[in-house]
Parts: structure tokens; C-alpha cells; sequence
């Protein structure tokens, strides 16, 4: 090394020359010959520039320059490098075994920013301050020029992003204003296709949207030729819509998907546009000068992001505007009104069936008119709206309107009340459904469900409920309550004598005299047949004793029904809670009894005693009893066989109600048929047998046949009872017989046509039952729509004398005659058998054939008796 002297002189040249390089306008790239200059003049074997590290803390070497004999400095200086701390203390003799260091550092803002760095072969004496003088000059200046250089590249950056970023916003400027500006998607699509090209020197620019499995344009700016439809599966627009990302194709004619519908495309990109995460369409760029670069891309994607919004509204513009025609269309062709109203209810909208209903002829006059004008009790309809805030979801109504020409109708309202996202309420909306004929039937089921329609008084439902609330009342309050059964005395005869119209006409007159002697506050109900209820309400014996004393006084005036002239007599009972029951059915018992004691000692009115004779009360236990088993499956069918005799076989069976009483065991129909008919639930009996026979039918596939009473027969609610029946269990026609007796057909003979008409229409077959025994003339009989005729057993019972078997034989031959089949009853011997077969008669049915016999399995077994029947 130089002396002293000399070194600082080779220094001060040096870093003059240093200072040289690095004055120039470049001085970044003159910083490698400035090192080299330092070095080769001060003897150093390498000369680096440290300065702080790019990434996380310590210094790194930007500059080196290096002689030969020494080893390269590290690359980088963790922040606990044994350099660091000297430096920071102002020290520049810095340890590098086995040479040493000269460390210059550059201070900046108070702290160390680096250092220029000289490594010798051997240390000498320290160095002074005016010798490291033009070193930190030349150090600061190097710092100066990496600084500088930094901010030079920095500022090329930003001026470049904020070159990009000004296309990218105006690009997106003019993509938002189409959204903030435009609704129509067509024009939407245009105005930002037009801008992406403009903002790309005109580029060929156009936008396809997902249809199913192809890409449909929407809108093309440069092309004189393109694709309309594009297969998923095709092209790079294809690609990028299937895969979802964006393409970039430098070269377009090395990419095998490629589509070029003009010629002389160089470079493509094509960037997917999602709607809600899924890809809905794709925007396609393409140059035919310009080769696009990544930045072109990214810068695309950019601006073009917001496009998914347009699709998106595009397919809710498009959704709406369908929702809305479809709206307008179910709106307009409803058949039941609907509305808007205001929340001071007056009409907003309505469709034509709404101002039908309300009688008028535009909306504009529907719009004048406040709703609740046409209600009959606007009141009522104004306090609903006024709790209309806290309504909670849809409100089901019904309620009376008034139309504008007066005529009032029945509708039933569904309305709620809309609101905002913030739950204020908006209006109201709903709809009106005409429903007076619904109405009107309801009333109807109603008064048929609880008013006998012949007499228009209360039924056994109604007295039911009626009852328990006045039996209620009784009870809170400590009242009493008289029952009281009344039954007219020979009502059967009446009807069976004049007819069924005129025993009807009575009943509709007992029953006004009944309603016309009776307190506001009591109950009158017809039971059926010709048996009455009072439910007489907060009175004592004595009070009761004076009203049926009064009602039976009033029955004693005779009726005038047409042309005659009737008498009837009542009998009544009457039961008082709490002393004979405290609830209805202990109170029905008990005036049941007493009124059949009072028919029994002739007529008039008994008040129930608990000693009253045992057979008044075994006929009334009988009587309940029946109609318990009615409904609870103890009556069963048996069936008696019908035998062709001609061919020997199995033609026909009748159908024969039996009881099985699960307390008196198989209770004979004499002992309850003949009950059901004077009690009047012989129609409920005889539905039974007709509904069971109906359901048993399919089991067996024969004919049969059952017996009708001559009340039902003569009651057209019957028949129409029996014709849903029939329509509800279909069979073929003539497998369904009805037998009626003889008798039966004598009273009201025109009526007694009709109703065999009638049942014939519907499939039926009708056998005159009991011939022989009544009074029916050849005359009449001829005109009558029977098909058989069933000889009474005690004809049959007198074969073996020849007078009787005469008779018999005019009667089977009287039966030929008429085109009607014969069939004989009361079989009981093979001689009688064998002389009907020879007569000629049809059919046969007795105990020899087969005693009646509950079905089995589908089939029916028949034992032959070894006694007749009793």
C-alpha cells in the first residue's frame, strides 16, 4: 500500500472520477464502471454496493465489482451480520478474515439506508476523515443514482397502470352508463359491444349469451360475416363458456378450435360473463392487425365485469316482461274478481270479473268507488281494514256484497296486506269469489241437516243441540225442563185409508198447530213418521200440564185436507229434568214411555212414571234397541234361495234382514219389523237391506230380492235414496227384485204406476208380493209395470185338495196370461214341489229348497229344515 500521502491523493483522483461517472443523466448505468474505477485505483480486491434488502430486513449487494485473490462478499447481510453494528457506530474498519474491509455508510433520515464497501489483501493504519472524505461522497452519490433509478422505474409503472387504468374506466364508465341508462337489453348489449370495440382501436368485438346448449349472438361490431348460433361444444368461445375461463389465443391459426367466419384473424380473446356464479354468455374480441398480450386480457376482464349484470337483468327484463304478460293475462281472464285498494281502501286495479260482479263497466269507474261501499255491512269491512297492520299472512273471509243495481251476492274473500322490505304496509290485495250458489246449498244441506222438510220443523239434530244448551242453562242456572213426545193415535190408518199426499197435508197442519201453541222460548221437532218433540224451556209440571192441555184442545178441531174432512187424536209424554233424567237420551226414554202409556189408556198426556207396565217399556227398549243396531253392524242378511223349476237350479235368493242382538241373542223379525213400521225407521231399515244386498252382490253374481214396505214405496225421498244407492253399487239390469205387496199398490194408484216406473228406469225388476190376497182387480192389475207375480203360501199350503189346486192353477195360468213370470212361496214337501213343476209355475221358494242362510266365503251354504219354518 501506498503511504499516506499517496493514498489519499490516489483517492481524492479516484473518487473524482467516481464523481465523473456518476454526474451524467445515467447515472444508474455508469454505477458499475464508477466501482470498477474505485477499485482498480485504491489496489481494493472488490468493491460492492449495499443497499436495504427488496424483501424483509438486512442489506443486499446491488453493485459488485472484484479483482482476483479475494473472496466475493455475501450476497446478502442478515440484520445481525458483525458489519451492521460497527457501521451504525460510526465504525469503517469492518473484520473479513483474512481481509479486511473499509465500510462507507450512507446515512439517510437519522439512520443507516447502506454502505460502499472496499475489501483489502492486509489492514494498514486506520483511515482518516480526510481521506474517507471523497469515498462518502462518491458512496452518497451512488445511493443517489440507485434512488433515483428506483423512482424513474416506479414512475414508469404508475404512468403505464394509470395509462391502463383510464381505459379500463373508460370502458366501464361507458358499460355502467348502458346499465344506469338503458332497461332494454338489446340496446344494452349494443352500447357496450360498440364501447369495448372503440376502446380496443375498433377491434371486432361481439357478445353471445347461453341458450340451452348454444351460443346465440346479441350483438357484433366489424364483421361483415358471422355465426348466429354457436354449438357449446365449438370454437373458442365454446371453450371458454364450457370451461369458464377466459381465452387468449396469440395465434389463432395453430389453435384447432378456432372459428374465423371473415378471414385473417391474428389474435382472439374470449372472456366467459357469468350470471349469479354460472356462466351465462361470452364476450369475443378479435384483431386482425394486433397481437394480443396478457394485459389486453386482464384489462378486459376488468372492465367487463359488471356485463354479467346485464345479463343478469337481461334474463329479469326478459323473465318479468313474460311474468308480467302471463300476470296480466291470468289477471284479466280469471274467472273470479281480483283487486288492488289502497290502505283508505279505494280500488287501485281490478279485473273485468271483479266489475262484473260489482255491476260495473270500466276501471276508471271501478277506481272512484271505495271497496267497502259495496259490502252490506260496511262497517264491519271498515273495522277489518283498520286491524289490517297487524294482520299475519293471508285473511279467508265471507261476506254479503252489494252490487251497484241492488242485487246482492255472496262471496268469499281471500286478501292480505302487502308490505315493503321495511314492513310498512303498501296496499291491499285479493280476490272475490262468487259463491251464492254455495250458499244457498249450504242453507239448504242446512235445513235439510236440521229442518224435516215436510213440516219445516226443527229435526232430532237440531233438538239434540237445542237441548244440550237448554239443559246447560238448566243446570247454571237451577232451572226446570219438561220433554215431551207426542204421537198422533191412528195416524197409519189415515194414511193407509186416504193416501199418503193427505197424510202428509195433516202432518204439515199438526205441525203448524203445534208451532202456533208453543212459547218463543220452547223447541218443537218432528222425530219422523208422526211422532213430535216439545222441549219446553224454564217451566214446571204445571206450566207443561197447561201448554199440551191446550195443544190437545187444539188437535180435537178437525182438518181440512182437500176434499176431506180429518179427526186425530194425540197421545203425549212428558219427562222433567232433573227428576226422570239429567241428560237427553235419559229424558227421551222417559217421555217414550209415558206417551206409549198414555196411547195405551186411550189418548192424552201421562207424565213419565217409573212403574209404568213392562211391555211399554220392552217395545220402547226393543224400539232403541234397533236403531242402536242399525248403526252399529248387529243387523245381517240371510238369504233364502229361489229355485227354477224347469231347469233345477239355482236361479235367484232373498235377501231377509236379521238381528243379533248381542244381550237377547237372534230376535225374530216379527218382534221388529212390524215396530220399525209404526215407528217410522222402516226407510232406515229397509236402505240397510237394499245398501247390504247391494255390497254383498259381487260375492255371488244371482239375482235377488228383497222385500219394499208399503211406506217407502210410496215416499219419493225413498226412491231417490235408492237411486244413488244403486248408482253407487252399479249392477246389471233385472239382478235386482223388488217385492211389493198387493196391498201396497191399491192405495194411491197413479202415484204407485209412477214409482214403479220409476224403480224399473233404474234396473229394477218388481214382483207383486202375496198375490191373491188383497182386493186388486184384473182390470187394474193389467196396467200395472210389474214382471212377477209371488203366490202367497197358503195357496201353495193347499195343494193336495183339489179345489185349492184349481185356484192355484187359474192363478199361475192367470200369471202366463198376463206375459208375467209365477213364482210360488211356502214350499215345503217334494209332493208340492213336484205338482208346482207339473203346473207349469216358474219358480219355487221354501224350506225344502233351503232355509235362509248367512253368506259364507263368497258363496252360500242351504240346509234343508226338518221342521217348517214357525
Amino acid at each position: 500500500m501506498p503511504p499516506h500521502p499517496a493514498r489519499r491523493d490516489q483517492t481524492s483522483i479516484a473518487a473524482a472520477e467516481a464523481l465523473g461517472l456518476l454526474g451524467s443523466l445515467e447515472a444508474h448505468s455508469r454505477i458499475p464502471q464508477a466501482l470498477a474505477r474505485l477499485g482498480q485505483a485504491l489496489g481494493a480486491g472488490w468493491v460492492a454496493l449495499f443497499e436495504p434488502a427488496a424483501q424483509g430486513e438486512g442489506f443486499e449487494g446491488s453493485h459488485l465489482w472484484s479483482g482476483p485473490g479475494l473472496e466475493p462478499p455475501p450476497p446478502r447481510l442478515d440484520p445481525d451480520h458483525p458489519w451492521l453494528k460497527p457501521l451504525a457506530q460510526g465504525q469503517i474498519l469492518l473484520p473479513q478474515a483474512p481481509s479486511w474491509v473499509l465500510g462507507i455508510p450512507v446515512v439517510l433520515e437519522g439512520g443507516l439506508w447502506g454502505f460502499l464497501a472496499l475489501a483489502f489483501g492486509q489492514q494498514e493504519a486506520d483511515w482518516s476523515e480526510a481521506e474517507t472524505m471523497p469515498l462518502r461522497l462518491v458512496a452518497s452519490l451512488l445511493a443517489e443514482a440507485v434512488q433515483r433509478q428506483r423512482l424513474e422505474a416506479r414512475y414508469g409503472e404508475l404512468l403505464a397502470t394509470s395509462q391502463r387504468r383510464v381505459a379500463e374506466l373508460t370502458l366501464l364508465s361507458s358499460v355502467l352508463k348502458a346499465l344506469a341508462t338503458d332497461l332494454e337489453p338489446r340496446s344494452v348489449f349494443r352500447q357496450v359491444v360498440e364501447a369495448v370495440s372503440e376502446s380496443l382501436g375498433g377491434a371486432l368485438t361481439s357478445l353471445y349469451l347461453l341458450e340451452g346448449q348454444n351460443l346465440v349472438l346479441q350483438h357484433q361490431v366489424g364483421y361483415h360475416r358471422w355465426f348466429e348460433r354457436i354449438p357449446l361444444e365449438m370454437g373458442v368461445i365454446g371453450r371458454a363458456a364450457r370451461s369458464g375461463e377466459a381465452q387468449l389465443v396469440r395465434d389463432p391459426s395453430a389453435d384447432p378450435d378456432f372459428l374465423d367466419p371473415i378471414g385473417g384473424v391474428v389474435s382472439t380473446m374470449a372472456i366467459p360473463v357469468r350470471i349469479a356464479g354460472e356462466v351465462g354468455g361470452v364476450l369475443a374480441v378479435e384483431s386482425l392487425s394486433e397481437v394480443f398480450e396478457q394485459a389486453d386480457l386482464e384489462r378486459l376482464q376488468n372492465a367487463t365485469a359488471p356485463l354479467g349484470l346485464v345479463l343478469e337483468r337481461a334474463r329479469l327484463f326478459q323473465s318479468l316482461r313474460e311474468s308480467e304478460t302471463r300476470y296480466r293475462s291470468l289477471f284479466e281472464g280469471m274467472p273470479i274478481g281480483l283487486y288492488r285498494i289502497s290502505l283508505d281502501g279505494y280500488f287501485l286495479d281490478g279485473n273485468p270479473a271483479l266489475m262484473q260482479m260489482l255491476g260495473l263497466r270500466s276501471l276508471e269507474e271501478l277506481r272512484q268507488h271505495n271497496a267497502g261501499s259495496f259490502y252490506s255491512a260496511p262497517q264491519t269491512r271498515l273495522a277489518q281494514l283498520e286491524q289490517a297492520e297487524w294482520w299475519e299472512g293471508v285473511q279467508i273471509t265471507e261476506a254479503e256484497l252489494v252490487r251497484r243495481d241492488g242485487q246482492r251476492l255472496w262471496v268469499q274473500e281471500v286478501a292480505q296486506l302487502i308490505r315493503d322490505k321495511e314492513g310498512k304496509p303498501l296496499y291491499f290485495e285479493g280476490s272475490l269469489q262468487d259463491i251464492s250458489e254455495r250458499k244457498a246449498y249450504q242453507a239448504q244441506v242446512e235445513r235439510l241437516a236440521y229442518y224435516d222438510p215436510l213440516t219445516a220443523l226443527p229435526n232430532r239434530f237440531l233438538l239434540q243441540e237445542r237441548a244440550e244448551q237448554a239443559l246447560a242453562r238448566a243446570r247454571r242456572n237451577q232451572q226446570a225442563l219438561i220433554l215431551a213426545y207426542l204421537d198422533l193415535d191412528r195416524f197409519k190408518e189415515i194414511n193407509d185409508t186416504l193416501g199418503h199426499k193427505v197424510g202428509d197435508e195433516l202432518l204439515r197442519l199438526v205441525a203448524d198447530r203445534i208451532r202456533g201453541l208453543s212459547r218463543e222460548a220452547d223447541t218443537q221437532a218432528r222425530l219422523g213418521g208422526d211422532e213430535f218433540a216439545l222441549l219446553l224451556c224454564d217451566t214446571d209440571e204445571h206450566g207443561a200440564t197447561q201448554v199440551v192441555s191446550r195443544l190437545l184442545e187444539a188437535l180435537k178441531q178437525p182438518f181440512v185436507v182437500g176434499s176431506e174432512t180429518v179427526h186425530v187424536r194425540a197421545s203425549i209424554g212428558l219427562a222433567a229434568y232433573p227428576r226422570d233424567g239429567e241428560t237427553l237420551d235419559a229424558l227421551t226414554r222417559a217421555a217414550d214411555v209415558a206417551m206409549y202409556q198414555a196411547k195405551a189408556e186411550g189418548g192424552g198426556f201421562r207424565f213419565y212414571n217409573p212403574a209404568q207396565n213392562r211391555y211399554t217399556r220392552q217395545r220402547l227398549s226393543t224400539l232403541q234397541g234397533l236403531r242402536r243396531a242399525l248403526g252399529q253392524g248387529e243387523l245381517v242378511l240371510h238369504y233364502q234361495p229361489v229355485l227354477e223349476l224347469k231347469t233345477q237350479t239355482l236361479r235367484r235368493m232373498e235377501a231377509l234382514v236379521r238381528w243379533q242382538d248381542p244381550e237377547r241373542g237372534m230376535v225374530p223379525p216379527h218382534e221388529f219389523v212390524p215396530l220399525a213400521e209404526e215407528s217410522g225407521i222402516i226407510q232406515e231399515l229397509d236402505l240397510f237391506v237394499l245398501e247390504q244386498a247391494l255390497r254383498e252382490a259381487h260375492t255371488h253374481g244371482l239375482e235377488f230380492s228383497l222385500n219394499l214396505s208399503a211406506r217407502n214405496f210410496h215416499d219419493p225421498h225413498f226412491v231417490e235414496l235408492a237411486a244413488r244407492l244403486l248408482q253407487q253399487y252399479p249392477l246389471g239390469r233385472g239382478r235386482l227384485w223388488l217385492e211389493i205387496t198387493e196391498t201396497a199398490l191399491m192405495l194411491e194408484r197413479e202415484k204407485a204406476i209412477y214409482n214403479l216406473q220409476a224403480l224399473r228406469n233404474l234396473g229394477a225388476r218388481i214382483a207383486l208380493d202375496d198375490f191373491g190376497m188383497g182386493y186388486s182387480s184384473l182390470a187394474y192389475l193389467k196396467h200395472l209395470p210389474v214382471d212377477l207375480l209371488k203366490l202367497d203360501k197358503q195357496f201353495v199350503a193347499g195343494i193336495g185338495n183339489p179345489r185349492d189346486e184349481a185356484i192355484l192353477h187359474s192363478m199361475i195360468s192367470l200369471g202366463h196370461s198376463l206375459g208375467l213370470e209365477v213364482l210360488a212361496e211356502g214350499v215345503e214337501t217334494p209332493s208340492q214341489l213336484t205338482w208346482l213343476r207339473t203346473a207349469g209355475c216358474d219358480l219355487a221358494q221354501g224350506y225344502y229348497i233351503g232355509t235362509p242362510s248367512p253368506s259364507s266365503g263368497g258363496g252360500f251354504t242351504f240346509v234343508a229344515p226338518l221342521a217348517p219354518e214357525p
